[in-house]
């Protein structure tokens, strides 16, 4: 059978609040199947409104499958405000430049400023280590990034994949390996928002 996941077009990504834990472990999976499903499905409608060459939608993407993947430090990809618009209907985080470090004992540690920077992961790493730890992070099986709040206040499900092959968009290259997840809204059964992360050494 043909994986999807290795069929579908680069741009997305996407998240969802854990209600369907309260309501036992099987709505629990088939949630994560639906968010994933409908990943893909977005992710593909969305490299079509973004890229005019229709035959660019058989890139193929690689699905976070392990939290080996992930762990680093990440920056998000700094898109223009018009392309922002395109791609996103909500802006969560509107902080312009971010980070992201995806830590092996499972805490998620992030960082934002209104200036850029050119920050390694070490000088990243040295920046948060005075911050209070905040979030862990956990991969679950399709392809699903769990983010949890430390005071229990917050959970957020993302639909994470690697970008499969490198891609102008934006007057800029969005590299291979870029880490694509998506801010899902179940109410409107849709992906709402996009982050992209390339990887800080």
């Amino acid at each position: 059978m043909t994986n999807m996941a290795l069929n579908l077009a680069p741009f997305g990504r996407w998240t969802l609040r854990d209600k369907a834990a309260q309501s036992g472990h099987f709505r629990a999976r088939h949630l994560d199947t639906f968010i994933w499903e409908t990943f893909l499905k977005s992710i593909f409608l969305l490299l079509l409104v973004l890229l005019s060459n229709a035959a660019s939608a058989q890139v193929q993407n690689t699905p976070v499958t392990d939290a080996k993947e992930i762990i680093g430090c990440w920056e998000r990809v700094d898109f223009s405000d018009e392309a922002k618009k395109m791609m996103n209907e909500i802006e969560p985080w509107p902080i312009r430049y971010q980070w992201f470090c995806f830590e092996s004992d499972g805490t998620l540690s992030t960082y934002a400023s209104s200036k850029p920077a050119n920050l390694t992961a070490a000088q990243l790493r040295d920046l948060l280590k005075s911050l209070p730890k905040t979030f862990s992070y956990s991969v679950l099986p399709q392809s699903i990034i769990k983010t949890e709040a430390l005071s229990g206040k917050e959970t957020l499900h993302w639909g994470a994949a690697f970008l499969g092959t490198s891609r102008a968009f934006d007057q800029k290259v969005i590299e291979k390996g870029t880490l694509i997840m998506s801010l899902f809204d179940q109410k409107k059964n849709k992906p709402v928002y996009w982050r992209y992360l390339k990887r800080v050494q």
